[in-house]
Parts: structure tokens; sequence; C-alpha cells
């Protein structure tokens, strides 16, 4: 083969993979155009911290007067779902003395929350809730 015969199918080879990958970002693009927008969660899962730039009301919960005569102290710590107006839905206890935890769950339920909006929506949020209880 010649020179010239080599670069003629040298181009033909590029061109026949330019048209393949053409080809294939066609189909990719028709194929995720066909399945239309992703669906939005009806719930999200955020840290404390955003949380807490959304509490509109917060109640402090009252040091029990046993636990406090007892010297009982720590952390209780809660998972909460707040519903997307804002309020407290769902409300359980990972951690904490159960001398604790009636006055942290009672205080939790009062709490006020501006909604969490993704993409202008409203949506769920679960998050985590620690109350500390110390002298």
């Amino acid at each position: 083969m010649t020179i010239p015969a080599i670069s003629r199918s040298i181009k033909r080879m590029k061109m026949k993979f330019f048209l393949l990958a053409a080809a294939f970002l066609v189909l990719t693009t028709l194929a995720s155009a066909q399945q239309g927008p992703a669906p939005k969660p009806e719930r999200v899962r955020v840290a404390s911290g955003v949380a807490n730039g959304l509490l509109r009301h917060k109640v402090d919960p009252e040091y029990p007067s046993g636990a406090r005569a007892q010297h009982v102290q720590g952390d209780v710590v809660l998972t909460v779902i707040i519903d997307k107006s804002g309020n407290i839905s769902e409300l359980k206890v990972e951690s904490g003395d159960p001398v604790l935890t009636s006055a942290s769950v009672k205080a939790v339920k009062q709490w006020k929350y501006r909604p969490y909006l993704l993409n202008g929506e409203p949506v769920e949020v679960e998050t985590r809730i620690t109350i500390k209880f110390h002298m």
C-alpha cells in the first residue's frame, strides 16, 4: 500500500468513528428525553444545621425536676419528619436517658419550621435534633 492509500484509509476510519460517536450521542439524548424529567422526591434528609436555619418557633424543654434532683444529664437525640407545612409530623427517640426523653418530645412537638423548598416546591424533611440537658 502506498502512503496516499494509507492516508485515505485512515481518513475513512476517522470518519466512521466520528459517525458512530455522533449516532451514539443522538441515541442517548433521545432515550433520556423520552424518559421525561426525574421524579421529585417526596422527602429529603437534611443536616441538623440546615433544619435549624428553617426553625421559626422553638419551645425549650423543661429540665425534669426529678432528673435535676438526681443529677441526670446528657443528650437526647430525636429523628423527626417535618411536613410540607413546617410542622413535626413524626418523631422517634434515637437515644437518651428515658427520664429526659419525655420532656424533649413534649417540647419538640411544638416546634414550627419554614417549609423546605426543593425546586420551588415544599417537600417533607427528615432530620435529627439533639437536645442537651446539662447542669
